[in-house]
């Protein structure tokens, strides 16, 4: 449906939650400063520049040409599920942050994305389409991604992508971790991009998606090592931190929001390691030089 072409003047939260809701002429056919929630269907702004309190998607999506200002977006699809934004979106008046909570998958695309509160990632899967649309960078958080508990999707296996999306990462502090997704790609971090600590903190590093991911360098974090699909390549002799490695398929939509599950697998190709204990629950273990790949072990 098309929203009336005149403004509204209801002040509660406008939800989408199956169909089309489609503005018309006026940039305030949802009165400005309103929140507006999808959970479903597609909320297209159709070339206008409407502006919102808290934007929230749960599910379907924001399209459109035209630019969305709001104070804050937060993108929370649930196990499974996938929310998209694909119109710009920016600032209203402040640094506004996008969230990505939920156990689903967070897509948004824009190039010319220009909010300037950076990416908290909370839980599941977030997808920009491009380094551009993590936002304008500058001070304070601006273009900046923190990992709180989820991951951050690659969208290409180039070179200049990868570093790109490096520059914008804070290392996670308390006990959080590293969630890199390499998605279907095969991804190779140059030499200076480690994976490190904050003091006083113990990191983590989560390796997920169908892809390979290459340690070229001696990874300083101090926690656990996770892979929960595809592979992670060792590059050269001693890569791996001394903490613990744990190989273990996700077997849950929370990390594969296709519902494709991906085996996970530790690649020592022909180097060695010493790291703490080594845990095999769902995956494999390989080694070039015996060309021997470890079975699939269940643990119970």
């Amino acid at each position: 449906m098309d929203e009336a072409a005149t403004a509204s003047t209801y002040t509660g939260t406008t939800v989408v939650s199956g169909g089309t809701l489609q503005l018309t002429t006026q940039n305030n056919n949802i009165a400005s400063g309103q929140n507006v929630t999808v959970t479903g269907g597609t909320f297209n702004i159709n070339g206008r520049s409407p502006t919102y309190g808290t934007l929230t998607v749960t599910g379907g999506t924001v399209s459109g040409s035209g630019t969305i200002s709001a104070t804050a977006y937060t993108i929370n699809p649930g196990s499974g599920g996938t929310a998209t934004i694909s119109s710009i979106i920016t600032n209203n008046g402040n640094a506004a942050v996008v969230t990505k909570s939920g156990n689903g998958l967070g897509v948004v695309t824009n190039t010319s994305n220009s909010f300037t509160g950076g990416v908290l990632l909370t839980g599941g899967i977030y997808a920009p389409g491009s380094v551009e649309a993590l936002g304008s960078t500058g001070s304070g958080n601006s273009g900046l991604i923190k990992f709180q508990g989820g991951a951050i999707r690659h969208w290409s296996a180039t070179q200049s992508d990868t570093n790109a999306l490096y520059d914008r990462y804070v290392i996670p502090l308390n006990s959080y971790s590293w969630k890199i997704d390499t998605y279907t790609h095969n991804i190779n971090y140059q030499s200076g991009d480690n994976f490190g600590n904050a003091g006083g903190h113990t990191v983590g590093f989560v390796k997920l998606g169908s892809g390979i991911l290459e340690f070229d360098e001696a990874e300083s974090y101090s926690g656990l090592t996770k892979i929960e699909g595809g592979t992670l390549l060792l590059g050269a002799n001693n890569m791996l931190p001394s903490g613990g490695v744990t190989v273990s398929s996700c077997l849950t939509t929370a990390c594969y929001t296709s519902g494709s599950l991906t085996a996970a697998k530790l690649d020592l190709d022909e180097y060695d390691d010493t790291v703490g204990a080594v845990i095999l629950t769902h995956g494999s273990i390989a080694v070039s030089y015996t060309h021997l790949t470890l079975p699939t072990i269940y643990s119970v």
